[in-house]
């Protein structure tokens, strides 16, 4: 099974009680943070096994400024665990 990180994005921000928009409208613009995130790195734990990291960025749409900014990393079996695991642990820290 493959898990879109969007997916994973999208569930925790619900969650945590954001309203995902389809798209951007003009008349939220001031409450409206634009969420992007990248594969930022990896690093070698042991035995060949290595941690993904993540970056994900807030940016306020009214204003284009960056809000907030974090970094995590994830282990697990797959690509899409360890991606997955990164997210979660990013977002938790962020939402806290």
């Amino acid at each position: 099974m493959s898990v879109n990180p969007r997916d994973v994005l999208v569930g925790i921000f619900a969650k945590n009680g954001f309203i995902v928009l389809p798209r951007l409208d003009e008349r939220l613009k001031s409450k409206t943070l634009l969420v992007s995130y990248g594969k930022s790195g990896r690093r070698r734990v042991l035995l060949g096994a290595y941690a993904k990291e993540i970056t994900i960025q807030l940016v306020s749409a009214e204003t284009g400024e960056l809000v907030a900014t974090v970094t995590s990393e994830g282990l697990g079996v797959t690509e899409v665990d360890k991606v997955e695991a990164a997210i979660t642990r990013a977002l938790k820290a962020l939402l806290k």
